[in-house]
């Protein structure tokens, strides 16, 4: 309106409309969780920006991921955490973005001991795993297990290769390393045998072998019966006497067989005087 000025008519005014538009949102300064490896708890980011009364923080996934929310998320993924403001003066949002990697277990069994069987196989009875979060569904699966070679022996190592995560909680764990445990191998029990020859009464027990045998060993193992004292079940002439084999030995647990031989008479010639 007009006043002063006589000159002028003041009841008449003129008027003019201006908007104040919002200024975009100023620089947001995000801060990520101390840790961004899966721990079964939500990683929430915290955020700041000069000027606007407060920001809302929404969360959605990247790529494969598939989340919205304006709740922190807690799963192995790819996200983007976004800044917006209720406040009026500013407008627009920044983001950044972030992801969980999974958390890596290690991961432990017990063998079973075995008879020697020819080969490294071994058998996997019971499988753990260190680190997995409360109530999470995660196991040991799979895998080979073999002992360090084939032979007979105590608390030999055994290792488990190529065994993976299963469960609904697995895709938040990584296997990092599987321990190796010890097993044993026993020896094989295999059957001997042996042939004796006849002999001419000599007032002793003593036996000559003439052939050994194995009954038991595995195809392609080198494996013989050697050694042992043969003797007769006592020095007296008789056939089809029974004849046992001590401390003969093989690189096997072996059971012997006795044999039978003939102990026939001496003989002898008397001079007349």
């Amino acid at each position: 309106t007009l006043a002063g000025d006589s000159n002028y008519n003041g009841a008449t005014s003129s008027a003019y409309a201006f908007r104040i538009s919002p200024a975009s949102l100023p620089t947001v300064t995000f801060t990520a969780p101390a840790s961004l490896t899966y721990s079964g708890t939500a990683k929430a980011y915290t955020a700041e920006a000069t000027g606007p009364n407060s920001l809302t923080l929404t969360y959605t996934g990247r790529g494969a991921t598939i989340y919205s929310n304006t709740v922190a998320p807690k799963n192995v993924g790819d996200y983007r955490v976004t800044a917006t403001t209720s406040d009026g003066n500013y407008s627009g949002s920044q983001a950044e973005d972030f992801a969980i990697t999974a958390k890596g277990l290690t991961g432990s069994f017990v063998a079973g001991n075995k008879v020697y069987d020819g080969n490294t196989t071994a058998t996997v009875t019971s499988r753990s795993l260190s680190g997995v979060v409360t109530n999470d569904v995660v196991s040991l699966t799979g895998g080979t297990a073999t002992f360090a070679n084939k032979n007979v022996g105590e608390g030999k190592i055994v290792t488990l290769a190529d065994a993976s995560l299963t469960g609904t909680d697995a895709g938040n764990y990584s296997l990092s390393s599987v321990a190796t445990t010890t097993a044993d191998i026993t020896a094989l029990a295999i059957t001997g045998s042996f042939t004796a020859a006849n002999k001419v009464y000599d007032g002793n027990t003593t036996a000559t072998v003439t052939a050994r045998n194995l009954s038991g060993a595995l195809t392609n193992d080198v494996v013989s019966l050697t050694g042992g004292t043969a003797t007769f079940a006592d020095k007296n002439v008789g056939a089809g006497k029974t004849v046992t084999l001590t401390g003969a030995r093989d690189r096997k647990s072996t059971r012997l067989n006795s044999s039978h031989a003939n102990i026939s008479y001496a003989v002898f010639c008397l001079k007349k005087k």
